[in-house]
């Protein structure tokens, strides 16, 4: 993922989680967080996880090609 090699070089860090096997939705109301469906683009990622905003603290949830929810915790 070039986000990825992007925040490497940048050394910012991001907790970026996946839908496997489970369901992201079978989850989301216990960890909060604010509801997205936003491609996934570096632009966005690079956003959220810019120290000044405020979903930087938590986790971004990556279902396929879309963000479903970012500062979950």
């Amino acid at each position: 993922m070039a986000s990825l090699r992007e925040f490497k070089r940048s050394r910012l860090g991001a907790l970026i989680v996946f839908e496997g096997s489970d369901r992201l939705e079978n989850i989301l109301g216990e960890l909060g967080g604010v509801e997205l469906d936003s491609k996934v683009t570096v632009g966005l990622l690079k956003s959220i996880f810019q120290t000044q905003s405020p979903l930087h603290d938590g986790a971004v949830l990556v279902k396929g090609n879309k963000i479903i929810s970012a500062g979950v915790i």
